[in-house]
């Protein structure tokens, strides 16, 4: 059974921008329907991770809820889905495990191009290089580049383009339907978790 949810106007925007993408760019036609039809609302969602110390906070939450809701109680939630974004969802699961703290950000737009400097990305060299520009290897930082805690001591994993422009249309709607701000926290959770990549991407 679907979740029934609203299309934003961020989303309507988004895939107005991506239409247009579409004509002017023929060859990033078929990219471009793709990233629209995964922005799109999806099944209802299975399984959601977070970080042990939060896990009596959000035991209360569903999946479904914060895909839904982008909150849990008082807490804004950004939904990041493994079944869209499978490696990048690993790349945070994986941090996770040695900073359970970073599962809390903080809104920090204005250090964008300095974390992703400083995190390495800027000079990431790619392994996977097909010719398809969605299967191009892209870095993935976490925390995101956008926070106070993203920079030094994020984890990179290299991760297919296409899931680079799912997320960040993911993160650009999160911020605008919450109006957020630099200094406004909220937290990543993880959802349909058995789709999360069991290795580094290869291509």
């Amino acid at each position: 059974m679907s979740v029934k949810s609203k299309i934003g106007v961020p989303l309507v925007l988004l895939i107005v921008a991506g239409l247009y993408s579409a004509v002017e760019y023929p060859e990033e036609t078929s990219n471009a329907i793709e990233t629209i039809k995964e922005l799109l609302p999806d099944d209802a969602p299975v399984g959601m991770e977070v970080p042990p110390p939060y896990n009596d906070r959000y035991k209360t939450c569903t999946a479904a809820q914060v895909v839904n809701d982008k909150r849990c109680g008082d807490d804004k939630v950004l939904p990041i889905d493994a079944k869209k974004m499978p490696h990048i969802a690993r790349n945070i699961s994986l941090h996770w495990k040695q900073h359970p703290q970073t599962a809390a950000l903080t809104k920090a737009s204005y250090k964008q191009a300095q974390n992703y400097k400083d995190s390495g990305c800027a000079t990431f060299v790619r392994t996977v290089d097909p010719p398809e520009r969605g299967k191009k290897g892209s870095c993935d930082e976490f925390p995101f580049k956008s926070t106070e805690e993203g920079g030094a001591g994020s984890r990179i994993e290299e991760v297919p383009r296409r899931e680079q422009d799912i997320q960040g249309g993911v993160i650009g709607g999160f911020y605008s339907t919450h109006k957020m701000v630099d200094g406004d926290k909220y937290v990543v959770v993880l959802v349909n978790t058995a789709s999360i990549a069991p290795g580094p991407y290869k291509g």
